[in-house]
């Protein structure tokens, strides 16, 4: 059965939390660990930012269980509204193992793209890991210009 794929609604914001924390669990980005709070901070966060629409969340449905999800983001600051392009960022793109290599993230990440693109980015940006490489690259993402320093 296809997974399907919807726009996140608050109700998903317990799930997205705990995808977000699966994902930098895997991925090793958090070796600091998490502060106890973690799961009420990220469900309250998500939640919000579904409800005012400045984040765009798509979960994937396989029967009564999310599978999947994929968060958008519009950068938005003082120096980015002044500038004609609009730029976003697409994270915690995350789908449970089990349901994974049978297309779920690439339509996830199509739909958040899309979701991105309904509110006139002309840009979107990401940070790969090393698996997920291939898929982004099939979907139009190039290198860029984007360093990262550690200073903590």
């Amino acid at each position: 059965m296809l997974a399907q794929i919807r726009a996140g609604e608050p109700g998903d914001a317990a799930f997205l939390a705990e995808s977000w924390r699966a994902m930098l669990d895997e991925l090793r980005l958090a070796p600091g660990g998490f502060v106890p709070d973690w799961h009420e901070r990220l469900t309250e966060h998500f939640a919000a930012g579904i409800a005012d629409r400045s984040q765009g969340w798509v979960v994937a449905i396989q029967g009564e269980e999310r599978i999947g999800s994929a968060g958008a983001f519009v950068r938005s600051s003082v120096i980015g509204d002044v500038q004609r392009r609009r730029s976003a960022a697409v994270a915690g793109v995350y789908v449970l193992p089990a349901f994974r290599r049978n297309g779920v993230a690439r339509r996830l990440v199509t739909a958040a793209i899309d979701w991105c693109r309904q509110r006139g980015c002309t840009e979107v940006r990401l940070q790969a890991s090393e698996a997920a490489e291939p898929l982004y690259r099939a979907l139009g993402f190039e290198d860029g210009s984007e360093l990262v320093l550690k200073i903590g």
